[in-house]
């Protein structure tokens, strides 16, 4: 079954994007530094911090609750023609 989503569940999804996004963006950005680049370690940090906090919020959230029935199950499906007996198909015209 599929969970709903809550707010906070699609608040800290969206926030783990963008911060994935900016990430990429900066990294696009050429700079000639030695060492590591805090403009793009910090937004992959908070990614990963806000997926994080994404599963347990999207895991916990309600269950969607099935629609009931209307009506029987049909035996074949509308529109298509029926085998024959045996599971051959019927010859074509």
């Amino acid at each position: 079954m599929q969970h709903r989503s809550t707010p906070l569940a699609r608040s800290l999804g969206a926030a783990a994007l963008l911060s994935a996004a900016v990430a990429w963006g900066t990294a696009s950005i050429q700079e000639y530094a030695d060492g590591p680049r805090p403009d793009v370690l910090l937004p992959l940090a908070l990614a990963a911090v806000f997926v994080v906090g994404w599963l347990p919020a999207a895991r916990s959230a309600p269950l969607v609750k099935p629609l009931p029935t209307t009506a029987p199950p049909r035996d074949t499906v509308p529109g298509k023609r029926a085998r024959a007996a045996g599971g051959e198909r019927p010859a074509r015209r």
